[in-house]
């Protein structure tokens, strides 16, 4: 079999609306150039999953892998401030991986994906609070902002006559 070597996994469904598809290109100059997609359909919940590229010689043998598991993780698709879908290309070269064999045996390419499940909690915790203080830095903006215009103050009521200075402007 001759270069590039091609693979491509097509969708993968896990369970419940998660899914995986990676392709994978490997030239003669052993460039391992992979691009993968993770997506979920979930309203809630999300997951990580792992890849993990084998090369295999004629007789099926794994003469490299790539290392370590790449993940990527996903949320729900209703999770305000998060991705439900990502692409992400990443690339390896055959000289930088475990291998057992020169590249010019590689005929085949296998893939495994599924679930690598990885504790995002403190992380989402994380983006959650920073979502909420720029929200309330918008809205402090806005109340600045429209006490300026009004003459008021957005810690304090306008007093009568600023109110009154108001209704004259309108």
């Amino acid at each position: 079999m001759g270069f590039p070597i091609l693979f491509d996994t097509g969708d993968c469904n896990f369970k419940r609306g998660e899914h995986m598809q990676t392709t994978v290109n490997f030239s003669n100059t052993g460039t391992i150039n992979c691009q993968t997609q993770t997506w979920c359909n979930n309203e809630f919940t999300g997951f990580t999953g792992g890849v993990w590229v084998m090369f295999a010689d004629a007789s099926g043998n794994i003469i490299g892998h790539t290392a370590p598991i790449q993940t990527f993780g996903v949320d729900g698709k209703w999770i305000p401030g998060k991705v439900s879908s990502r692409t992400d290309l990443w690339f390896m070269d055959w000289n930088s991986i475990p291998q057992f064999g020169p590249k010019e045996n590689v005929v085949a390419i296998q893939v495994w994906q599924g679930e690598h499940p990885q504790n995002r909690l403190m992380q989402d915790v994380a983006d959650f609070v920073f979502i909420g203080s720029s929200i309330a830095t918008v809205i402090g903006d806005f109340g600045t902002a429209v006490g300026k215009w009004t003459g008021g103050s957005t810690k304090t009521a306008p007093t009568k006559a600023q109110a009154a200075e108001v209704a004259q402007r309108a």
